[in-house]
């Protein structure tokens, strides 16, 4: 089957799913492309909204962590039901809405993160609106969101990363709240990620 991704960035969905599927994808960023071609993969300089290739292409046409960075998603979402011929996938987009961290003294952090993807033009609650964009590009999705919450030292690597990206200096409360809470196994993050398929 043939398979085209939107936004493909470094392309490692794409090497993942290359053993499976015949593959191509689309950056609008040309050191993405660069980075993929290095790899040998078939990647095209082009925008979400705008795609390259005449209707019904692709067997599978798909994206991943996309919707969340496009002004006008519901206008990708037809293009990629344009060029596929039977799927139109959204793998995973987050909604850091509905976003869970314990202790409650955490809490603050998801909204830290969220309002920083909001300064830099995205949606953080774009998972939530996943069935409305499909609905909106004419297309009936089964939506979803992806099961698990990490290992608890997977989970404290991640509040740690999170917790400098959201400018919380080194000894800060949160991190030492984050500190005990894993010495003590209670420490819980849950993102929601939402999925969304499509069959035309």
């Amino acid at each position: 089957m043939s398979a085209l991704e939107v936004g493909c960035g470094a392309g490692h969905v794409m090497e993942i799913l290359s053993e499976h599927l015949d593959v191509k994808g689309i950056d609008r960023d040309p050191d993405m492309v660069a980075i993929c071609r290095e790899k040998k993969l078939d990647v095209t300089l082009a925008e979400a909204g705008n795609l390259p290739f005449p209707n019904g292409t692709f067997d599978i046409v798909y994206c991943s962590y996309l919707m969340l960075w496009l002004g006008e998603p519901v206008k990708a979402i037809r293009e990629m039901s344009r060029v596929s011929g039977k799927w139109v996938v959204c793998l995973a987009e987050p909604d850091y809405g509905a976003r869970i961290d314990y202790p409650p003294q955490l809490e603050g952090l998801g909204k830290a993160l969220a309002a920083d993807l909001r300064s830099k033009g995205a949606d953080p609650f774009i998972g939530r609106k996943l069935r409305s964009v499909f609905s909106a590009a004419g297309l009936d999705a089964e939506i979803g969101v992806h099961q698990g919450v990490w290992p608890l030292e997977k989970t404290a690597r991640e509040v740690n990363a999170e917790l400098e990206r959201a400018g919380e200096p080194a000894g800060g409360d949160l991190k030492y709240i984050a500190e005990q809470a894993m010495k003590d196994g209670g420490l819980l993050q849950y993102n929601p990620v939402f999925y969304a398929l499509a069959k035309k």
